[in-house]
C-alpha cells in the first residue's frame, strides 16, 4: 500500500488525500515489521473500508479498542527498536470455495472477510510465522 504514487505506506505516518482516494475499499490486510535483525511479525485483520477509518484506528485509538491500544503500544515500541511496519493489503484472483465463487468485491461480506481472516491466521501460524493476532 503506498502514501504516494511510489511510496510505501510506513506506520505511523499520517494518511494522505492519495490514500483516501485509493484505498477506501473492504479488505484483508496485515502489519509487516520488520525487526533490524531480520525477524518479522505480522497482525492480520479484516475491515469494511481500510482508509480512512481502520488506518486512523491504529494511529488514534478509542480507549475502547483494546486491540488497537496494544496493537499501537507494540508497534511504537517496534519503531523505537529499529523495526519499519509496513500495510499491505490482499489483492486476489477469483476461486472457488464449495463451489461459490470469491472475487474481490467478495470482501464487502463481513463473514467471507472474517472467514479468510481467520483462515490466513491459521496457515501464517502453521507456516511458523510470528502473529500478533490473538
Amino acid at each position: 500500500m503506498n502514501s504516494s504514487e511510489n511510496i510505501p505506506y510506513s506506520f505511523p505516518n499520517e494518511i494522505t488525500d492519495y490514500m483516501k482516494l485509493k484505498y477506501g475499499f473492504p479488505a484483508l490486510y496485515r502489519w509487516v515489521i520488520r525487526r533490524s535483525d531480520g525477524s518479522v511479525l505480522y497482525y492480520l485483520g479484516e475491515t469494511e473500508g481500510l482508509v480512512p477509518k481502520r488506518i486512523y484506528q491504529y494511529l488514534k485509538p478509542d480507549p475502547t479498542q483494546k486491540t488497537n491500544q496494544r496493537l499501537h503500544k507494540v508497534m511504537h515500541s517496534e519503531i523505537q527498536g529499529g523495526s519499519k511496519i509496513l500495510l499491505e493489503y490482499l489483492s486476489f484472483s477469483p476461486f472457488k470455495l464449495n463451489n461459490h465463487e470469491i472475487i474481490q468485491s467478495s470482501l464487502m461480506d463481513a463473514h467471507i472477510r472474517r472467514l479468510l481472516e481467520e483462515l490466513f491466521t491459521v496457515l501464517f501460524l502453521k507456516n511458523g510465522e510470528r502473529v500478533l493476532n490473538k
